[in-house]
């Protein structure tokens, strides 16, 4: 999952934003991988998210071939 905040205006409070959604994020996959280990097996709430941080400039747009999707571009 690609997130973006302060589009399309800047926001001063942009990373304190990314990383409470980052938190949130995280939370929401404990909760569902316990719910999964007691619906489908031990093994299954092994499962983990990632999350890494980058901020920075970039540009987004919509590309469209067989399925359009939102897309950002950047070196961040």
């Amino acid at each position: 999952m690609l997130t973006a905040t302060g589009l399309p205006e800047p926001r001063v409070n942009h990373t304190v934003v990314m990383a409470k959604f980052a938190r949130d994020c995280r939370k929401k996959m404990q909760e569902l991988t316990e719910q999964l280990g007691g619906a489908l097996g031990p093994d299954t709430d092994e499962l983990k998210v990632r999350v890494r941080l980058n901020g920075g400039p970039v540009t987004a747009g919509v590309l469209q071939e067989e399925r359009s999707r939102f897309q950002l571009f950047g070196d961040t």
